[in-house]
């Protein structure tokens, strides 16, 4: 994300009206993150994101090759350690 950027060239004594003019996007955008940088789904994805790892970390051992190939592997994962989680919630594809 760029609006940390932002932030720190606004730091530095750049106006954040001309930084936001050279990388094309409106202030407004901006100031809207600027309110709260992290959304709630992003909060979210890192709650689950770490619970996917304890999952997967205390149940094999560390020299396993273990990928989690599709949104169905994630779900399953999540779901046996007590995560209310859909396959919708993550890309398809490979999970990230």
């Amino acid at each position: 994300m760029i609006y940390p950027l932002v932030r720190e060239l606004a730091v530095d004594g750049i106006p954040v009206t001309v930084t936001c003019r050279l990388l094309k996007f409106s202030p407004q955008g901006y100031y809207k993150w600027l309110k709260s940088p992290v959304t709630r789904r992003d909060l979210e994805n890192a709650y689950l994101t770490n619970q996917l790892l304890d999952a997967t970390t205390t149940t094999r051992l560390p020299t396993t090759d273990f990928w989690l190939t599709s949104s169905n592997d994630v779900t399953s994962e999540l779901q046996n350690v007590g995560c209310g989680v859909c396959a919708r919630r993550w890309p398809s594809g490979r999970a990230s």
